[in-house]
């Protein structure tokens, strides 16, 4: 583009970032990986109880911009097909007007066992008080380059269902939550019934590894060497 990138250094939070950034600007491009910083806050213990989970019924999250690329409207028609008591709480300002008209309609044909609530935007110290109410964040998102509001959901010790189009990858193995394609949506209709029908204690369990991986990467002492490196 004119020269104007030539000799700079690029930061990238992941390594699926700086695969985008060489798929834009070429292989040769500098690029530095240093994940995101964030601190974990106040240590904020989990009390056993304070969200319980009874089999058939699910209280689903999910915060974000109102935007296409967030997928609002595949997780509404995800969540309609479901049995159960479901209680879906949209956190988030609108930032594309049609796109929510869109969904909104999507809403108003939800079949009765589904609860919608548009919460709209909420200010950045609310994030993780909202989340540690609900049992699932549900974020089918087209990408994100790191996705500061999984690293919330999950010190929040709110398991996470997300699409295989963040940073986030391998959270079964970690016991946080799911990482799936978004295509077919077969694979995450599966997981959505299963946590409808998980009980308390299997969601207790997963909520607290899900604290834990989340307390985890907040500390990561690579990452805050990494981003130090950088910049020296």
């Amino acid at each position: 583009i004119g020269g104007l990138y030539k000799d700079g250094l690029w930061q990238a939070s992941s390594d699926y970032e700086k695969a985008d950034i060489h798929r834009v600007f070429g292989k040769n491009a500098a690029v530095f990986v240093a994940p995101n910083l964030r601190s974990p806050g106040p240590e904020q213990p989990l009390v056993e109880g304070q969200r319980s989970k009874a089999p058939g019924s699910l209280s689903v999250a999910f915060l974000s911009r109102i935007s296409p690329k967030k997928n609002l409207d595949v997780a509404l028609r995800m969540l309609a097909n479901l049995t159960g008591r479901i209680e879906f709480h949209i956190y988030g300002p609108r930032e594309v007007s049609d796109y929510w008209n869109d969904c909104a309609r999507l809403i108003q044909d939800m079949p009765p066992n589904v609860r919608v609530a548009d919460h709209g935007a909420i200010r950045p110290e609310e994030v993780q008080v909202a989340l540690r109410q609900h049992h699932l964040f549900f974020f089918p998102t087209r990408g994100e380059n790191f996705g500061f509001v999984v690293l919330d959901a999950l010190l929040a010790g709110c398991p996470v269902l997300l699409s295989d189009q963040t940073p986030w990858r391998q959270l079964p193995e970690k016991g946080a939550g799911w990482d799936l394609p978004l295509e077919p949506h077969a694979a995450m209709q599966q997981v959505l019934e299963r946590c409808v029908e998980m009980d308390d204690e299997a969601f207790q369990r997963l909520s607290r590894s899900a604290r834990q991986y989340g307390q985890a990467v907040a500390s990561d002492r690579q990452a805050a060497d990494a981003n130090r490196v950088l910049f020296y």
